[in-house]
């Protein structure tokens, strides 16, 4: 659904190649040519040309149509602009990017009367809606656009809207609307004998199919969609269709059907940039080497597809991924690594489980609401004395529940405390062991210390953790909620939160950059959608599993969290950069577009800034704090390698 959402996107940006055009002659053309409209149109073209295949230098000409059409005061060029340039940002994910500029797109398309593009700009935002998980906004700016676009008549776009409407209504699990929308998408598409659009619906009407379970039809409209890929040379097309056929032979369960769709589909992953797309492909082969018993193959395309995936922060096919590979290390005959594989898969579960968390407990607050109106009916007929038992026992209920909170807070803090002072006991061991020079006793010690954190950790996410989200629904589920219920609730998500934080800080299986720079990325992100900024983030793809120590990780990512708090709490800002360098040393910068420090009407308070200073400073690192066009906190710390 994902991919086939991104060519719906890509083709609303007009990407379709005008046919007989050579880049090298559009080149000599361009060096000729003097700063007009007519080169802007000329280098959109030409970046059209590259963006199926070299997605990087369509972009570089796309930017260049861009700032001449600054230059120029030409409003239709730069819509044109971003309207090809979101294009390439939606199929390398970067939606909050996309958003943006689309939204810009629309309201210079009101303001110049552009209402041709107008539609188009109209779709987009739609569509990146739609793929943000947000369906209302999605179809509210689908249905402005569609007025438009039947009074233009332009078949070719009426196509491409009747896919985005089929791609909604799968996401809404409709299948019978989704195949009817595309099956009017692949009726415009072949009135315009327009190929490219052709294609998306073609993919539209299998993936359709696929959801109503008559796979063999299905098969037989996604080989057509892949055979238009090859005739126009489209490597999204190629790579949709292979991929969805792959899925479609996955649903029947035939791995030596799907493998080689998979194999196919990896390299044009790979060659336009498309995260999402390899890492299912990876992830289908090891699926099917399993399958297929060929053990070996399987742990290592998963092996690849794991580093892949947590690099990229591809959380939820990585979660499948861990999975899958305890499952082949017990077929390898391997049961201590498949509880290792098991482990990492429960951390990335406790990441993701906020989203399901929250829809589980609305769940119960809507199931217990209903229970509750029943309660109240039948409790017209009793009895005053029985009101004051009921009134008594939900007393008796809050006053358990505080008490619950009190008592698991005092466990977490023990259990860190007990953590922190058998970390201090475990160094100056370690000191005794190598002045002995016992290196036999000191593996086993090393070995069941790390068995010990394990432990403790894994003790704390199931049993407190169950009882702290126990205790989160309760106090949401309260009859006649009060202050004090409101209270418990937010001190048990709080708790939540630390505990998450001291189990990750405890856990030797994340001490590499990539898994710090992976979970400072998902609390980020987390704490930024909650404050409702828009953000950013940049990371440098030379990052690698390099080790770290606990104190090193634990200090970096609380630098960096108290920094994005204080962006949240006093920049007034309404979006935020944040860039991750790895050049020998580790440096990260927090940029934000607020009114920078020590420009507030109050003076910031409390330690923030100090506690920033001082735990770089216990790494050996710096910190700089400046007014560039808002505030950027600057963080470098060498690698205790």
């Amino acid at each position: 659904m994902l991919l086939l959402f991104l060519l719906l996107v890509s083709a609303m940006a007009e990407a379709q190649m005008e046919v007989g055009l050579n880049k090298d002659s559009l080149k000599h053309i361009l060096s000729k040519m003097t700063d007009d409209t007519l080169k802007v149109k000329t280098l959109i073209t030409l970046g059209q040309q590259y963006e199926s295949n070299k997605p990087d230098s369509a972009v570089f000409y796309y930017k260049l149509s861009g700032q001449l059409s600054q230059r120029l005061h030409y409003p239709a060029g730069i819509v044109r602009y971003i309207n090809n340039y979101t294009a390439v940002l939606n199929v390398q994910g970067k939606f909050d990017e996309s958003l943006k500029l689309n939204l810009e797109a629309i309201d210079i398309s009101k303001k110049s009367g552009l209402k041709q593009y107008l539609v188009k700009s109209l779709m987009n935002t739609g569509a990146v809606y739609q793929y943000k998980g947000n369906y209302t906004r999605a179809a509210n700016y689908y249905l402005q656009a569609l007025p438009l676009l039947e009074v233009a008549g332009s078949a070719q776009n009426l196509s491409l809207a009747y896919g985005n409407l089929c791609v909604l209504y799968r996401n809404l699990q409709q299948p019978e609307k989704a195949l009817y929308y595309a099956r009017l998408a692949l009726t415009y598409a072949e009135k315009g004998n327009d190929l490219y659009a052709t294609a998306a619906a073609c993919i539209n009407i299998g993936n359709a199919l696929k959801d109503a379970n008559k796979i063999a039809e299905a098969i037989r409209y996604l080989e057509r969609a892949h055979h238009i890929g090859l005739q126009i040379n489209d490597e999204n097309y190629q790579e949709t269709a292979l991929i969805d056929i792959a899925d479609a032979y996955l649903q029947l369960k035939q791995p030596q059907r799907y493998i080689p769709f998979f194999r196919k589909a990896l390299p044009l992953s790979e060659a336009i940039g498309d995260v999402s797309g390899k890492a299912y492909a990876l992830y289908g082969i090891g699926l099917g080497m399993f399958w297929q018993r060929d053990y070996q193959e399987a742990e290592k395309q998963l092996l690849n597809g794991i580093r892949f995936t947590t690099l990229h922060d591809q959380k939820e096919v990585l979660g499948k991924m861990l999975l899958l590979m305890s499952d082949v290390q017990i077929a390898m005959g391997k049961p201590e690594n498949s509880t290792i594989y098991r482990s990492r898969y429960d951390s990335v579960s406790n990441i993701l489980l906020n989203a399901p968390l929250l829809k589980n407990i609305q769940e119960l607050e809507t199931k217990y609401g209903l229970e509750k109106k029943q309660r109240e009916l039948l409790a017209k007929d009793l009895l005053l004395t029985q009101k004051d038992r009921e009134a008594q026992r939900q007393r008796s209920w809050l006053m358990a529940a505080a008490g619950g909170i009190v008592i698991l807070a005092l466990f977490v803090v023990f259990g860190y405390r007990y953590y922190r002072q058998k970390q201090l006991l475990d160094r100056k061991a370690l000191q005794v062991l190598k002045a002995e020079q016992e290196s036999g006793r000191l593996k086993a010690i090393l070995e069941g210390e790390q068995k010990e954190r394990h432990r403790i950790s894994q003790e704390m996410h199931d049993d407190m953790g169950a009882g702290l989200t126990r205790l989160l629904y309760l106090s949401r589920a309260m009859p006649d909620q009060n202050e004090t219920a409101g209270k418990i609730g937010a001190a048990a998500e709080d708790l939540i939160k630390k505990m998450n934080e001291v189990i990750w800080t405890m856990n030797d299986e994340e001490d590499t950059l990539d898994s710090l720079i992976a979970y400072i990325r998902s609390s980020v992100a987390e704490m930024l959608e909650n404050a409702g900024l828009n953000y950013t983030f940049e990371i440098n793809e030379s990052i690698a599993s390099i080790p770290l120590d606990r104190e090193f990780r634990r200090n970096i990512y609380l630098a960096v969290k108290e920094a994005v708090h204080n962006v949240i709490k006093h920049a007034a800002a309404s979006s935020l950069q944040l860039l991750v360098i790895y050049n020998g040393k580790l440096e990260i910068i927090v940029q934000d577009d607020g009114k920078g420090i020590g420009n507030e009407a109050k003076p910031r308070a409390g330690n923030g800034l100090k506690n920033m200073h001082s735990r770089i400073k216990q790494l050996g690192g710096e910190m700089e704090v400046s007014n560039e066009q808002g505030t950027r906190v600057r963080f470098v710390a060498p690698l205790p390698i």
